[in-house]
């Protein structure tokens, strides 16, 4: 609300409802922020389900853009994943993404730590029009998604025969 635009809070029952419609506007998605490391599989499978029903919920609304909010679930700025239970939203919205074409859809990471300004800095992204789709927020500074060329290093071939389940 500081930075000029309207939201509107609701639940996702209230759009699955219908009781609060998106059409035109960008609907950001929380629910992931409440996973962590230590929830447990059956909550982050109800999460995801929940999410993949939103989103399809605001596709036939003609909502015009979703974002996906997670805390920690990338790697970015020499960072370890800290959150892999919450990790799987970008997996799954990327799915949900390709189903829907026509809506743009973006994930945006926040660090694993909370940051005073954070909040200024996800409004910051959310507001503005970008191409970006992947965004890891850290320090101040944007992270975007990227493949980049991989080789191998010493140590880290493993040979055919050394794979083996215990």
């Amino acid at each position: 609300d500081r930075k000029g635009a309207e939201a509107i809070r609701c639940t996702p029952e209230a759009i699955l409802s219908g009781t609060v419609r998106a059409a035109g506007a960008g609907a950001v998605w929380l629910a992931p922020l409440g996973l962590s490391a230590g929830t447990e599989l059956c909550a982050v499978e109800r999460v995801l389900a929940e999410g993949a029903a939103l989103m399809a919920a605001l596709a036939e609304q003609d909502v015009a853009r979703i974002w996906v909010v997670t805390r920690g679930t990338q790697a970015a700025a020499g960072e370890a994943v800290e959150n892999v239970m919450a990790a799987g939203a970008w997996g799954m919205f990327a799915a949900v993404a390709h189903e829907y074409p026509s809506i743009a859809m973006a994930c945006v990471d926040l660090p694993g730590e909370p940051l005073e300004d954070e909040m200024d800095a996800l409004a910051a992204v959310l507001l503005e029009s970008r191409e970006e789709s992947r965004i890891a927020i850290r320090d101040g500074s944007l992270y975007g998604a990227r493949l980049a060329p991989w080789a191998w290093g010493e140590g880290e071939h493993v040979g055919a025969g050394e794979l083996r389940a215990e």
